[in-house]
């Protein structure tokens, strides 16, 4: 057989097996591809549905408890309405969270178990939540919080732990699918590696009349090529080649190698991110295929990272709402109480002033006067007082509105041990009673406001107004009482 054919075969056998190498390859980067994009249909978006659905119902708790503490006829009206819309937005991602796992019957059949129930447990409480109304609408305000505190709160937190379930059981099958591709991963480099040494077997049989051109085409010593393909054999991709240009099947390999060390560094260190909740994305240069592999492992990364932050952000909201519904629980006084609220409230925003401003109704016109302050330097040249419309706060009280703003230089002094300082932004929000202004609440920081704590001041401000009145109300009775005797 003359020369040209041998090299024709050796030719051929040798893009047959590197033709297997690609196809295998192939396979693997589609196969990952693949879970990935399963991981953010069947994991990611639920996650982020759940999410929603917890606060909508958490919305729902909260609309619940107002109704069941005030008596405006017109405002339990406004609550209701808002109730039903929020009702009507559960039944709509429950019907979304179905439909997904309906598509999916075989990797969701136990979120769909968990969904069941609490879709049980939720008009478990849907029935508790009509008899609260019902005792709230027949103006037994006291029968209806008796029945939060008991069923209702049972009732809520069973629904809301049924949700949580149903996250965990979620990101466990993140786990797992995380867990199938690596285990694909190997197994493919085990095919590799089987059909790299065949490869290095059937050219060994090569006869030594040809190696001057299989040296051209391969590009460099074959022994350099075999040492290189043990390496990877050995499953030892941390390869130094040498600086003089080689061209042919030689500088393939290396190529490949390359891809490969690529994308095994970027799947690893993206899969210990989605591990610990961290967002990873691979910086690396991508070719061809290998694309897919890139753009899953970012999208999934980055939704991940975005639902941990919304639910990082929630739980900051609703520590703060729990800690400071804690916080003025019982019976106190209202200068304590003031002084409880502004406290918590500039700590827990990180701001370093506060002013808590009560209305006044005792004179011919009614005005806001400061009843407790934290870190506040006093300033003669600033009132500590101000009728409706006048100043900020005045202002802020006239227009039933949140005002944030940026601080004059002589405005607001910080008192510490180290002297006085000025905040960069002020924050100024009223708080009422049934449409009634009971007085503001006036924070100043060196920073801006973050939407997070926005949100959480403008939750909060209701039940400190309901509390308020409730204490001011006490107060006035204790003083009748005390007239009397």
């Amino acid at each position: 057989m003359q020369i040209r054919y041998k090299f024709l075969i050796n030719t051929i056998i040798t893009i047959i097996f590197l033709a297997s190498i690609g196809g295998i390859g192939y396979y693997y980067i589609n196969h990952v591809a693949n879970t990935s994009s399963l991981m953010s249909k069947l994991e990611v978006e639920p996650i982020l549905k759940i999410n929603s659905l917890e606060t909508i119902a958490w919305e729902r708790w909260l609309i619940l408890i107002e109704h069941s503490g005030i008596s405006d006829y017109e405002v339990m009206q406004k609550l209701e309405t808002n109730m039903v819309k929020l009702d009507k937005q559960i039944t709509t991602s429950l019907e979304e969270l179905e439909n997904t796992y309906v598509s999916h019957q075989g990797e969701s059949a136990e979120h769909a178990q968990t969904l069941e129930q609490f879709k049980d447990n939720w008009q478990k409480f849907q029935q508790v939540a009509e008899k609260i109304l019902t005792l709230s609408n027949d103006f037994t305000k006291e029968d209806a919080l008796n029945l939060i505190v008991k069923d209702g709160k049972l009732a809520y937190k069973k629904t809301i732990n049924d949700l949580r379930n149903l996250i965990t059981q979620h990101r466990e099958n993140m786990q797992i699918l995380n867990k199938n591709a690596l285990q694909s991963r190997w197994e493919a480099i085990t095919m590799i590696v089987v059909l790299v040494i065949l490869l290095i077997f059937t050219s060994s049989l090569v006869s030594t009349v040809i190696i001057k051109q299989i040296l051209k085409q391969v590009g460099g010593e074959p022994a350099k090529i075999a040492a290189i393909t043990k390496k990877i054999a050995d499953g030892n991709l941390d390869i130094k080649y040498e600086t003089e240009v080689v061209t042919g099947i030689y500088a393939d390999i290396q190529v490949m190698v390359q891809n490969l060390k690529t994308v095994i560094v970027d799947i690893i260190e993206v899969s210990k991110g989605l591990a610990e909740g961290k967002k990873i994305i691979a910086n690396a240069q991508y070719h061809g295929d290998f694309i897919q592999i890139k753009t899953a492992l970012d999208t999934t990364s980055t939704k991940l990272m975005q639902t941990t932050i919304v639910n990082n952000e929630q739980n900051w909201i609703k520590t703060g709402q729990s800690n400071l519904n804690e916080l003025i629980r019982g019976e106190q006084n209202i200068t304590i109480l003031a002084k409880n609220v502004i406290d918590f409230l500039c700590e827990y925003v990180e701001a370093q002033v506060g002013l808590f401003y009560l209305l006044q109704e005792d004179a011919d016109q009614p005005y806001l006067k400061i009843i407790s302050t934290y870190a506040y330097a006093k300033n003669n040249e600033r009132p500590d007082q101000y009728l409706i419309g006048e100043g900020l706060v005045g202002q802020v009280a006239f227009k039933q509105k949140i005002l944030v703003t940026d601080v004059p230089e002589d405005y607001v002094s910080i008192q510490s041990g180290t002297g006085e300082a000025v905040p960069r932004n002020i924050l100024v929000m009223p708080f009422m009673y049934e449409n009634s202004v009971k007085g503001a609440i006036e924070i100043g920081s060196f920073h801006e406001f973050t939407t997070t704590q926005l949100e959480l001041l403008e939750q909060v401000m209701p039940n400190i107004g309901i509390t308020m009145n409730t204490a001011e109300s006490r107060t006035k009775m204790q003083a009748l009482l005390q007239s009397g005797n």
